[in-house]
């Protein structure tokens, strides 16, 4: 809501974690305006989870903590002119504990019993910020306030040669990740991963091959062992059959 041509803006980035600091902007904005004002401020009024911690800057540079007043400017207000113009202020908001926080500035006239220049109230989601291992690889995510793993939609991660396993809070994988449970801080999560059973059982399959072969050709082997045994010992038979014949004929012709 704006009148007599002023309104009032946050800027910020989407995806905020809580406990990060967030660099913001807020912005006090002329339209061509047609009135002058000796005495505003702004106002800020938070609602959520938790108190956050906004921080401008004085006009000499000093820190202050907006939610400490309740209001950004000097207590009796600063003046505005007719124009168009952009008054730009950097602001770094904290938000301690995820959730959805909803933020109002009013710009008053502190001349006028606080009377409302120009309004804007904006809906704000801090999530918490989500590692993942997988492998080599790594990527970061950022739930969209309250959330769970699954919300995050995050593709089953694949590795050659393996099957994924689950999601697991720790390197070792000794602790399972209820994904369906709300994260309430930042989380390491790393992705387990199993020989894949394919890969066994063509590995079982190729040594049973090999022994079958290393088996049939021990077997060839020992036939011809026995074959030639066989054929060495009936030809001793025929042998001492002819030396007996002859000894027989020599002693009869001896006679």
């Amino acid at each position: 809501m704006s009148s007599h041509g002023y309104s009032v803006n946050l800027m910020y980035n989407n995806s905020i974690v809580a406990g990060t600091a967030t660099e913001a902007e807020a912005q006090l904005i002329s339209h061509n305006s047609d009135t002058n004002y000796d005495h505003v401020r702004v106002n800020f009024d938070v609602t959520g989870p938790a108190t956050p911690e906004i921080i401008a800057y004085e006009a000499n540079g000093t820190p202050i903590n907006v939610m400490d007043y309740g209001y950004w400017g000097p207590a009796e207000g600063f003046a505005l002119y007719m124009g168009d113009y952009i008054n730009k202020t950097p602001i770094k908001a904290t938000f301690p504990v995820p959730g959805t926080y909803t933020i109002k500035m009013d710009l008053v006239d502190m001349d006028n019993l606080q009377a409302v220049i120009a309004s804007e109230t904006y809906k704000i989601n801090v999530g918490v910020k989500v590692t993942v291992v997988a492998g080599d690889n790594q990527g970061t995510y950022v739930t969209d306030g309250i959330g769970s793993f699954d919300s995050l939609a995050i593709p089953e991660p694949e590795k050659d040669g393996y099957i994924f396993a689950g999601w697991y809070t720790d390197a070792n994988f000794t602790t399972a990740l209820d994904t369906t449970k709300d994260l309430t801080e930042n989380i390491t999560v790393y992705a387990k991963f199993e020989v894949s059973n394919t890969e066994t059982d063509e590995e079982e399959s190729n040594t049973t091959e090999e022994n079958t072969v290393v088996e049939e050709n021990k077997g060839e082997k020992d036939e011809t062992p026995k074959t030639g045994v066989a054929n060495y010992a009936g030809i001793a038979v025929i042998a001492i059959a002819i030396s007996a014949a002859t000894l027989f004929i020599i002693r009869k012709n001896r006679i």
